[in-house]
Protein backbone atom coordinates (compact mmCIF):
# COMPACT_ATOMS: atom_id res chain seq x y z
CA UNK A 1 0.00 0.00 0.00
CA UNK A 2 0.93 3.22 -0.17
CA UNK A 3 0.81 6.15 2.58
CA UNK A 4 -0.72 9.51 0.59
CA UNK A 5 -0.94 13.21 2.04
CA UNK A 6 1.50 12.06 5.24
CA UNK A 7 -2.02 9.81 7.05
CA UNK A 8 -1.16 8.09 10.02
CA UNK A 9 -1.56 4.05 10.42
CA UNK A 10 -3.02 3.16 13.47
CA UNK A 11 -3.45 -0.26 14.73
CA UNK A 12 -2.05 -1.50 11.58
CA UNK A 13 0.11 -4.65 11.97
CA UNK A 14 1.78 -6.62 8.72
CA UNK A 15 3.51 -10.23 8.55
CA UNK A 16 7.34 -8.87 7.79
CA UNK A 17 7.84 -12.60 7.38
CA UNK A 18 5.24 -13.11 4.34
CA UNK A 19 5.60 -9.83 3.23
CA UNK A 20 8.98 -10.14 2.88
CA UNK A 21 9.65 -6.45 4.10
CA UNK A 22 10.83 -5.51 7.63
CA UNK A 23 9.95 -1.82 7.53
CA UNK A 24 6.72 0.10 6.62
CA UNK A 25 5.45 3.74 5.94
CA UNK A 26 3.48 3.17 8.87
CA UNK A 27 1.91 0.18 11.16
CA UNK A 28 4.01 -2.24 13.13
CA UNK A 29 5.47 -5.31 11.37
CA UNK A 30 5.33 -8.69 13.57
CA UNK A 31 5.95 -12.26 12.76
CA UNK A 32 3.34 -14.80 11.52
CA UNK A 33 3.51 -16.47 14.71
CA UNK A 34 3.18 -13.13 16.93
CA UNK A 35 -0.27 -12.18 14.36
CA UNK A 36 -1.51 -16.08 14.80
CA UNK A 37 -1.46 -15.87 19.02
CA UNK A 38 -5.00 -14.30 19.98
CA UNK A 39 -2.44 -13.02 23.40
CA UNK A 40 -0.67 -11.02 21.66
CA UNK A 41 -3.27 -9.20 19.66
CA UNK A 42 -4.93 -8.67 22.35
CA UNK A 43 -2.33 -6.68 24.38
CA UNK A 44 -2.14 -4.95 20.90
CA UNK A 45 -5.38 -3.94 21.18
CA UNK A 46 -7.26 -2.75 24.20
CA UNK A 47 -10.40 -3.07 23.06
CA UNK A 48 -10.45 -6.35 20.87
CA UNK A 49 -13.84 -7.57 20.66
CA UNK A 50 -13.38 -11.94 20.89
CA UNK A 51 -16.95 -11.70 19.81
CA UNK A 52 -16.53 -10.80 16.08
CA UNK A 53 -12.93 -12.65 15.83
CA UNK A 54 -12.00 -15.72 16.39
CA UNK A 55 -8.49 -16.99 16.48
CA UNK A 56 -6.95 -20.42 14.18
CA UNK A 57 -3.25 -22.14 14.97
CA UNK A 58 -2.85 -21.96 11.49
CA UNK A 59 -4.35 -18.80 10.23
CA UNK A 60 -4.97 -15.19 11.32
CA UNK A 61 -7.37 -13.50 13.16
CA UNK A 62 -10.77 -13.70 11.03
CA UNK A 63 -14.39 -12.87 11.30
CA UNK A 64 -17.00 -14.99 12.82
CA UNK A 65 -19.68 -16.03 10.57
CA UNK A 66 -22.94 -14.90 12.30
Amino acid sequence: GRNYNNGQAINSYWDIETSDQSTSDGGIGKTTSELQVEQTITNLYSNWDSDVWEFSTINYPILKNE
